[in-house]
């Protein structure tokens, strides 16, 4: 088999191919990590709920400004604190965001590491190496390990968690004890993390496997008692405290208000066909996709052809079968909603690389397809890139003429006559190491006008205004009260007048096309001066929207009435 580890992969010991499989994740994960501004809406949601909690004090309540967010566990927040923390402890500011990313980082590494470390004894060493490359390498991963949400540390819970299931119940006897483990311990954490969805994925596995045994035999191999105790020992305390805390809403408003919704219909707009999933996947795991999929088709077909390999092969497909399935039946649609399904696709993969050159009708086919959506792909990127430039900065950066080049040299790399499949993929990881540096560490942050948040905060901070109250309409994402403050007020333009009108010194953020109407309506008042100090014009990504934005400040001439109504 031609693959990028290859031969020196082979001759590289344990530790050597957990170090080479660490830094490349670190190349790939790390870039953005510090430089990328807050996203809208879920990371800077976590974010802020997070920086509240290290602000009070309260690490069980979870909200956002004074409205209770109970729509995910804890887990998420505890993690994200005590990075934050620490890196408060350390001098580094509450709204600066590699802290709060760092978690995701470390759990999409954690991910890719424990792929190869608990499936190596099952699979082999240079199978499970494949397959921890192959998921490093996808788009989707390096996204969610840039941003500071629940879902790749959650892929690291569901790895360890599924995991476990295999050694207990596929491995020598030798491996049942800590893969029970493994597997309740993980079953918790995912639980504390994002709630349903470890034990969804765990649920469906088990029965899938049982169902083709047609025997309880691998539910005893997990004894479930005692070990379910486990799972209870880290979910229990805290659920019931916060049910006590909110009175009962924390369930109602996670099962009722988030999970029940997302089932029966295309919740907040994310609504989407079955097969949507599948037909995005060429792009959700690019660039590693121009292999892992075809090879993923001939790991399938292969299962059965040793029964050792067989059998985890047969377990990768309970594994990803019916939740793709049933996700992709789930009305809601988010393309990380799959990603605890991509390991298990990625070990398919590594089963059937060997087998590329070789591939059958349906293989070639399937490979074709693959194929046009991926160079597709890189195709929109490599136009995107320059135009995003030109829109933002007027001129087509470096950062962005490097990224077309980067898109066309790996299509032309990869498209060649004859090109042996590790090649191809050695090719995706090298341009992908490349483009995310080029993409979330250079260009992004450089498009101004896609972040109105940071905008905002820097023309407070060039005039020197930290503890004036804020009120800001127009733009109501989370990110700017992220930067802005936690007592920002998202509000009207009749809640901007109130806040003017109780306030001697001030601060309203509204839309410039606003201003006429504010003087009208809501006039200064004698002793009181309103200056325009700044103007941000951009793009509210979230909606869609373009900003114009006006930053008022309101001042006492008389110099006192910084909190009150009167000057």
């Amino acid at each position: 088999m031609s693959d990028p580890p290859g031969s020196a992969v082979s001759s590289l010991s344990s530790p050597g191919r957990f170090l080479a499989l660490l830094l490349l994740c670190l190349a790939l994960f790390l870039p953005g990590i510090a430089s990328l501004p807050p996203t809208d809406r879920d990371e800077a949601l976590y974010t802020q709920a997070t920086r509240q909690m290290l602000e009070s004090g309260n690490l069980l309540d979870i909200r956002f400004q004074e409205q209770p967010r109970y729509k995910k566990p804890i887990g998420i927040y505890w993690l994200q604190a005590l990075s934050a923390g620490a890196a408060r402890q350390a001098g580094i500011p509450a709204t600066a965001m590699a802290p709060y990313r760092l978690v995701s980082l470390l759990g999409a590494t954690a991910a890719v590491l424990l792929l190869y470390g608990l499936f190596a004894p099952l699979v082999g060493t240079q199978q499970a190496f494949l397959a921890a490359v192959l998921l490093a390498g996808c788009l989707l991963l390096a996204v969610e390990a840039t941003l500071a949400k629940t879902d790749a540390t959650l892929l690291a819970t569901v790895v360890a968690m599924q995991g476990g299931l295999a050694r207990a119940t596929l491995g020598e006897e030798r491996l049942h004890r800590g893969g029970r483990a493994l597997f309740w311990g993980g079953l918790g954490l995912g639980m504390l993390i994002k709630g349903p969805v470890a034990p969804l994925v765990a649920a469906l596995t088990v029965v899938t496997l049982m169902a083709r045994e047609r025997s309880w035999r691998l539910l005893r191999q997990l004894k479930p008692w005692p070990w379910l105790l486990l799972s209870i020992t880290l979910v229990a305390p805290w659920l019931i405290t916060i049910q006590l805390i909110s009175s009962g809403d924390f369930l109602q408003q996670s099962l009722g208000g988030d999970v029940l919704p997302k089932l029966l219909e295309g919740h907040e707009s994310h609504g989407a066909p079955p097969g949507t999933y599948t037909l995005l996947a060429p792009l959700l795991l690019w660039p590693t996709s121009l292999v892992l999929l075809p090879a993923a088709w001939l790991g399938w077909r292969v299962r059965r052809q040793a029964e050792a390999a067989g059998g985890t092969l047969h377990f990768a497909m309970a594994w990803l079968g019916p939740a793709w399935l049933l996700f992709e039946l789930v009305p809601t649609k988010l393309p990380q909603y799959t990603l605890p399904l991509v390991p298990a696709l990625c070990l398919l993969a590594a089963a059937g690389m060997a087998d590329l050159p070789a591939r059958d009708r349906v293989g070639r086919w399937l490979t074709r397809v693959v194929l046009g959506v991926w160079i597709l792909g890189a195709l929109v990127l490599a136009v995107a890139a320059p135009l995003a430039s030109v829109w933002a900065l007027g001129r087509v950066s470096l950062a962005a003429a490097m990224v077309t080049a980067t898109c066309l040299a790996l299509l032309f790399g990869c498209t060649r006559a004859g090109l042996a499949p590790g090649r191809q993929l050695a090719l995706c990881l090298a341009a992908a190491v490349l483009l995310w540096m080029l993409l979330l560490q250079v260009l992004a942050p450089s498009l101004r006008p896609l972040w109105p948040a940071p905008q905002l905060a820097a023309v407070l901070a060039e005039h020197g205004i930290h503890d004036q109250p804020v009120a800001i309409t127009g733009f109501r994402e989370p990110s700017a009260v992220l930067l802005l403050g936690t007592a920002t007020q998202r509000t009207n333009l009749d809640g901007i007048g109130r806040h003017l009108a109780d306030h001697g010194e001030a601060i309203a953020i509204l839309p410039s096309s606003a201003l006429p109407t504010l003087e009208t309506r809501f006039p200064a008042g004698a002793g009181r001066q309103r200056l325009i100090i700044g103007r941000v014009q951009g793009l509210n990504i979230t909606k869609g929207r373009p900003l114009d934005l006006s930053v008022l400040q309101q001042r006492c001439l008389s110099g006192s009435g910084r909190s009150t109504g009167s000057c």
